[in-house]
């Protein structure tokens, strides 16, 4: 069965004057079961690519990330 569920979101914060849209992707949480297959053949995505941030960590400090 495959399942498919969001990784990124992408927050849109504004549209700038020329008419771009100025935002970020944020993570979902959940980590997907192939990063772990990459990890074995020694592709290490980290766990910060996928992890939330949490209430009192600080930008760009791991927290646990769900895996599917």
């Amino acid at each position: 069965m495959i399942s498919m569920q969001e990784i990124f979101k992408f927050d849109r914060e504004r549209i700038d004057p020329d008419g771009n849209v100025v935002g970020e992707f944020k993570p979902s949480g959940i980590r997907p079961k192939i990063s772990d297959h990459l990890q074995r053949h020694g592709i290490d995505l980290g766990e910060v690519l996928f992890s939330q941030p949490t209430k009192n960590s600080k930008p760009n400090e791991p927290s646990m990330a769900r895996t599917w």
